[in-house]
């Protein structure tokens, strides 16, 4: 009887379970399609041998924008981070709310270690065609790291990735554009009687000719929908019209003022160095000499560069002779009378002072128009980087380093006066669509960890091949501070223009790691803003008064033009990534998920000389088919239900046993 009453317990206990689990939000999903895709890896450093990593997407309908993500047997933690930003993207690039799906992805490898960003073009290729309802070609990989606006950056270990690749059987590998040919370290042992001596020397490879090799077609793509059409055989455009980056009339007004007040301002303190120049210490005067020669000839430099229309350029040489000048006035007042480093130190306090107070009054209100934010994004990365020489100055005089000081006091003033040109460019700015600070606060959330993946990535890379960029110096130092920032939510956009450059300089800081002459750096820049004005030519068809992006791309245009691409490639980085940051800001976010507006879209097929079988699986579920409408089902219900039907059934069996022994003994 006992035995009886325990089961029936059971069988309660068991409907109990299962009928808020059947009647619950699981069931909810009107649709599910999942996909199976392979990335090429490295089960290690930069050079460690090829891998396959396993990546199960899931995509079902209708969400709220929650991404998922199990890796096995380990995973390094920015890949979470590269997963969220991957479905992110594809849901931008697919045209479709962000936050009407959930996206569910599962990365599995017989690798001890799984990780890094290089995985996030792929995942975003197979979220994307799960949105758009395409198959994928079972013979097409692919590696690279997946950009907010939908560029691909670049990666490590391609040749171990190729390698895999062939060793699978894919037949077409595509590649970040500008990966083409790589390094590659070729050790040599050579055994002396007092030890053994590794020589490393490397060789230039080139990946297409190793490809073929290999029977792999290695292909350059610069973006997501670029790789699409390998993947897919469809094209995506979007109805933008491709425009041409403008400054309006006003602006252009403020930049000349600005180079005229800096260099009229630049040749006062020319003439006041020159004036004392006896009275300084003749060992010392080498120096002014050389300050006052260096400034002269960078006014000539900067009238030029007014003369022929580089504006952009202008203004920031402007600004780097203002600075010069005013530390070599400082110097020389300094070494005419040691006394007067206190007074250098007291303005540069208090035009700091004065500045953040200016400041505080844009971003401590509850919302704040697009276009000023915009442009406090711009400002808020002077402010930052004008405390910080105005620390270092504090410490150096602590130190009785006196050159030193004058040198960043005087940045921290030059700086301020910059800051203060960017404040009449705010007052132009319109009042236009009003975002609140919580939303800007959980964009700068999402833009940090995708940030703090990069970086880390990026410095993974630079400690394998043993040397670090200067780009990467200065990610780091821009990711440091916006630590610092990134908890006070009352300085969230002094945190988010940190941010916004140390992602940029990380990028930019892998490009330079891994592309190794000039006719590439030429061509990757060409490439990256052309990808650059399709991301800002969709910002601008909502937004005509954004400004700062296309300020950028024409900055970069005039550095392309002086024949320096690297520099122009972080400055193409960094208008796209403000571009991005503005259009996340636009969307409505609930906590930290982005939702993008759905944009008009044409999607043609591109037409395919052969026709592969599809192994990748791919398959959609409705409504109608038990479970596969979500797939925590299969784990809860089976999990809860196996379990207490397992205990049922020993319990009947026992009593079953026990009740016909019992009857045998009579």
């Amino acid at each position: 009887m006992r035995r009886l009453l325990v089961c029936l317990f059971l069988m309660i206990l068991l409907v109990s379970i299962s009928t808020p689990l059947l009647s619950s939000n699981l069931f909810n999903y009107k649709w599910t399609r999942e996909v199976t895709v392979y990335a090429p890896a490295v089960a290690g450093s930069e050079y460690s041998p090829g891998v396959l990593i396993r990546v199960d997407v899931i995509v079902t309908y209708p969400g709220s924008g929650k991404v998922f993500f199990q890796a096995q047997p380990l995973t390094q933690i920015d890949t979470q981070a590269t997963a969220r930003v991957a479905a992110v993207v594809a849901a931008d690039v697919a045209g479709v709310n962000f936050y009407d799906y959930d996206y569910y992805i599962t990365m599995s490898s017989n690798s001890i270690v799984v990780g890094g960003p290089s995985a996030g073009a792929i995942m975003t290729i197979a979220i994307l065609s799960l949105l758009l309802n395409h198959t994928l070609r079972s013979n097409v990989t692919m590696t690279g790291m997946i950009n907010p606006d939908g560029t691909i950056g670049p990666v490590g270990g391609l040749k171990s990735k190729l390698e895999a690749a062939a060793k699978h059987g894919f037949k077409v590998f595509l590649i970040p554009y500008g990966q083409r040919v790589v390094l590659v370290p070729n050790i040599t042992t050579i055994k002396y009687p007092w030890g053994v001596v590794h020589r490393v020397e490397y060789t230039r490879l080139d990946l297409v000719e190793y490809g073929k090799k290999l029977g792999v077609k290695v292909i350059e793509v610069a973006s997501i929908r670029e790789a699409y059409s390998y993947f897919t055989g469809y094209n995506i455009s979007y109805g933008a019209n491709i425009v041409k980056p403008v400054l309006p009339d006003w602006f252009k007004e403020i930049l000349e003022d600005i180079v005229a007040n800096y260099t009229s301002e630049a040749m006062d303190k020319v003439e006041y160095m020159k004036s004392v120049l006896d009275e300084i210490h003749p060992f010392y005067r080498g120096t002014i000499r050389n300050i006052i020669a260096e400034v002269e000839d960078g006014i000539n430099e900067t009238e030029s560069l007014l003369s022929s229309g580089d504006i952009v350029l202008a203004a920031n040489k402007a600004f780097t002779i203002l600075y010069r000048a005013i530390y070599g006035y400082w110097l020389t007042k300094v070494l005419i009378n040691a006394s007067n480093i206190n007074i250098l130190a007291r303005e540069a306090n208090e035009t700091l002072d004065n500045v953040s107070l200016i400041i505080s009054k844009y971003t401590t209100g509850k919302s704040i128009g697009l276009s000023k934010l915009d442009v406090l994004i711009a400002i808020a990365s002077r402010y930052t980087d004008a405390v910080l020489y105005y620390n270092n100055g504090v410490e150096a005089l602590s130190k009785n380093d006196i050159g030193a000081a004058v040198n960043d006091f005087s940045y921290t003033i030059s700086r301020v006066k910059s800051i203060h040109g960017w404040l009449k460019i705010l007052q132009h700015c319109i009042d236009d669509s009003n975002i609140t600070m919580d939303r800007i606060y959980s964009v700068t959330l999402f833009i940090y960890g995708l940030t703090e993946n990069i970086v880390s990535y990026a410095y993974s890379l630079s400690q394998d091949i043993g040397s670090t960029p200067s780009e990467l110096d200065e990610a780091i130092q821009h990711m440091d501070r916006a630590s610092v920032f990134i908890g006070r939510k009352n300085e969230t956009i002094i945190a988010l223009g940190e941010i916004v450059n140390a992602l940029a300089y990380s990028i930019a800081s892998i490009h330079n790691m891994f592309t190794n002459d000039q006719q590439t750096l030429n061509m990757l820049a060409t490439k990256i803003r052309s990808e650059v004005m399709v991301s800002l030519s969709r910002l601008l068809e909502k937004n005509p008064a954004i400004l700062l992006p296309q300020y950028y791309v024409l900055y970069g245009d005039e550095v392309y033009g002086l024949g320096e691409p690297l520099k122009a490639i972080t400055i193409y980085i960094l208008a796209s990534i403000h571009a991005k940051v503005i259009e996340y800001c636009r969307g409505s976010i609930t906590g930290g998920v982005i939702v993008i507006k759905q944009r008009t879209q044409t999607i043609t097929p591109t037409p395919t000389g052969t026709t592969t079988t599809s192994t990748t699986s791919s398959s959609e579920k409705t409504e109608g088919e038990l479970a596969s409408l979500n797939p925590g089902y299969y784990f809860i219900v089976g999990l809860a239900v196996g379990v207490l039907v397992g205990v049922l059934m020993i319990y009947v069996i026992r009593s079953v046993r026990k009740t016909n022994m019992f009857s045998h003994s009579i």
